[in-house]
């Protein structure tokens, strides 16, 4: 059985910074063990940033700013095969 969870709004994301000009985004309805959790990562390329979503088989997007690259992950759809998957709030981190 599949389910769709709802978008992730801005406080379900947390972005670190992991090198410079480098920023990984996970989505913290999931436990920080659930691979579920990475959405994606951020990097600066001059005065853009460009997102590489590694749920979808694309070429990174560019954006002007580090909030439109942020912003970028809050339109994407997750789809669960199991409810079980979905974190009630343990693991936040």
């Amino acid at each position: 059985m599949e389910q769709e969870l709802p978008h992730p709004g801005l406080s379900e994301l947390r972005v670190d910074e992991v090198a410079e000009g480098r920023w990984r985004v996970t989505d913290r309805r999931f436990r920080a063990t659930n691979p579920r959790t990475l959405l994606g990562f951020i990097q600066q390329a001059g005065d853009r940033f460009e997102v590489t979503d590694v749920r979808r088989e694309s070429e990174p997007v560019s954006y002007g700013s580090h909030q439109a690259a942020i912003a970028a992950f809050l339109s994407m759809t997750v789809r669960l095969r199991s409810p079980g998957l979905v974190d009630a709030g343990e693991g936040r981190g």
